[in-house]
C-alpha cells in the first residue's frame, strides 16, 4: 500500500508573456519559458510521481507550434503524470492548441468543470477542472465527491476573492470538499500551505515575476502528500527576481557618488547574482545634490539588469531657505509651500514641495509613481 506520492506543484507560467518588458521582451520571453523546462527537469530528477500544473500554462492561445511542440517532448521525458487545469489565460476549447497538440499519454488535460482521474497504481485520486471561457463564475469544489480509501488531491485554477468572476472559492468548501489537498493556481503571489478542515491547500505563486507588483523570490511547491497531511517546500527558481529597495544617499558628497552608494547596497544585501534582476529604486534622505534620475539609471545600466530609480529624498533645510530666497518663479513656490507646511507639516505637504521642486527640475512627468 503507498502512503504518499511526491508531488510538484506549479503554476501561472505565462509562457509567451515578456511581463511587461520591451526592451528584451523576446528574452524575457524565452527566459519564462525555460524556467518551465527547468521545473519538469526538476520534477524528473527528483523523482516526482505528479507534476500538477494549476492553471495559466500558457498566456494566451497565441502560441507559436515549435514552443508547444518543445514543451510537449519535455513532457515525454518525465516519468511521472502530469495534470493541466487550464486557467482564464489559457483556457480549453475545441478550437484552441489543446487539441491541435499531440501531447503525451502522460498528460491529462481537464477540458471540463469537474473530472476525476483514478491512480490505483498511487492509491490517489486526482480532481481537475478547466476553465472553458476566460470567466467561470461556477462552484467547482463541491462537485468532487472525495473517496476515504485514496489520497485525494484537487488541481484548480481560481480565486479566493469574494464575488470573483474567475472560478471562486472559499474557506468553507474547501474544508467540505475533504480533499487532501488543493493545488491552486491564479494567484501569482505564494502563500504558505494551510488548512481549511482536514484539507490543506496553497497558492504555489509564478514561477517568474511579471512586474514590481510580483516582487521576489518566485518558484514552486515540491514534496508528499499523506493521507490528511501534507510536507511541501518552497523551491525558488526565477531567472530575475523583481526588487524595490529604498536607498538613503544622504551621505553622497557628489553626484557621481550616488551609483556607488546604490551599488554596495545591492552587492551587501543580494550578492553579485543580483545584478541580473529588476530594481525599481527610491533615493532617500537629506541631500543639496541636483538629483537626475535619467543620468544615475543610465551610470547603472552597465552594471544591473534594469533600474528605475525615483527621487524620493528632501532638500536640507538651509538650502529650501536659500531657494526660498531666490527671486525666480521656484523661489516663491518654496516660499509659499514652506509657510505652508510650518502651518501643516504634513507628508502630503512634504511630498508635494519634493515633487514641485522635481517639476522645476524637470524630472517629473505625468506618470510620476
Amino acid at each position: 500500500m503507498i502512503l504518499s506520492v511526491r508531488i510538484v506543484h506549479c503554476g501561472d507560467i505565462h509562457i509567451g508573456a515578456s511581463g511587461g518588458e520591451k526592451r528584451n521582451a523576446a528574452r524575457r520571453r524565452a527566459e519564462i519559458k525555460q524556467t518551465f523546462l527547468r521545473i519538469v527537469d526538476f520534477a524528473s530528477e527528483n523523482a516526482a510521481d505528479l507534476l500538477l500544473i494549476a492553471g495559466d500554462l500558457f498566456d494566451s492561445h497565441k502560441i507559436f507550434e515549435d514552443v508547444l511542440e518543445e514543451i510537449s517532448a519535455k513532457f515525454a521525458g518525465f516519468g511521472g503524470l502530469v495534470f493541466i487545469s487550464p486557467g482564464n489565460h489559457d483556457y480549453y476549447g475545441r478550437d484552441t492548441f489543446w487539441e491541435k497538440v499531440n501531447f503525451p499519454p502522460n498528460v491529462k488535460i481537464f477540458k471540463s468543470a469537474s473530472e476525476t482521474v483514478d491512480l490505483p497504481q498511487l492509491g490517489v485520486k486526482i480532481f481537475g477542472s478547466g476553465f472553458c471561457g476566460a470567466f467561470r463564475n461556477e462552484h467547482i469544489l463541491s462537485k468532487f465527491l472525495a473517496d476515504d480509501d485514496s489520497i485525494n488531491i484537487a488541481v484548480l485554477h481560481g480565486d479566493m476573492t469574494p464575488g470573483s468572476s474567475h472560478g471562486p472559492i472559499d474557506l468553507a468548501e474547501i474544508a467540505d470538499s475533504n480533499m487532501d489537498y488543493i493545488a491552486l493556481g491564479h494567484i501569482h503571489k505564494r502563500t504558505e500551505v494551510a488548512k481549511s478542515g482536514g484539507t490543506y491547500y496553497a497558492y504555489c505563486g509564478c514561477p517568474e515575476g511579471q512586474g514590481f507588483d510580483e516582487t521576489g523570490a518566485k518558484g514552486f511547491y515540491f514534496g508528499t502528500v499523506d493521507k490528511r497531511s501534507v510536507n511541501l517546500e518552497f523551491v525558488p527558481i526565477c531567472t530575475r527576481q523583481f526588487i524595490e529597495e529604498t536607498i538613503d544617499i544622504s551621505s553622497a558628497e557628489q553626484k557621481f557618488d550616488i551609483p556607488d552608494i546604490i551599488l554596495r547596497k545591492i552587492n551587501g544585501k543580494y550578492g553579485a547574482e543580483g545584478h541580473n534582476w529588476y530594481y525599481k529604486i527610491a533615493l532617500a534622505g537629506e541631500t543639496a545634490l541636483g538629483i537626475n534620475t535619467s543620468e544615475i539609471a543610465a551610470a547603472l545600466s552597465d552594471r544591473l539588469y534594469f533600474a528605475k530609480v525615483l527621487n524620493k529624498t528632501t532638500a536640507p533645510v538651509s538650502n529650501l531657505r536659500s531657494i526660498a530666497e531666490e527671486n525666480t518663479v521656484r523661489g516663491i513656490f518654496v516660499r509659499k509651500m514652506l509657510e505652508r507646511y510650518q502651518k501643516d507639516p504634513s507628508e502630503l505637504n512634504k511630498n508635494a514641495l519634493r515633487t514641485g521642486l522635481m517639476a522645476f527640475s524637470e524630472e517629473v512627468g505625468f506618470n510620476e509613481d
